[in-house]
């Protein structure tokens, strides 16, 4: 099973799908195979996002980009 769910990321990326689109297509297989249903999808996606960490980085980057066109880093 884990071999077609590789196969399926790596076969995604030169038919021009981005990485992060092949990935989930592969995750899709998995859920699919295994009998889960798709909500747990969606369930386990909030979960995983729902990180402080993790939504520090993106929120650094905006603040830098927010000081950068307001002219503060000059």
């Amino acid at each position: 099973m884990i071999g077609i769910m590789i196969a399926i990321f790596l076969l995604g990326i030169p038919f021009g799908i981005p990485m992060a689109f092949s990935a989930g297509l592969a995750v899709v297989y998995f859920l699919v195979s295994s009998g889960m249903p798709i909500t747990i999808l969606a369930q386990r996606m909030f979960v995983s996002v729902d990180n402080f960490s993790l939504m520090a980085i993106p929120l650094f980057i905006l603040a830098g980009d927010l000081m950068n066109n307001g002219g503060i880093t000059k």
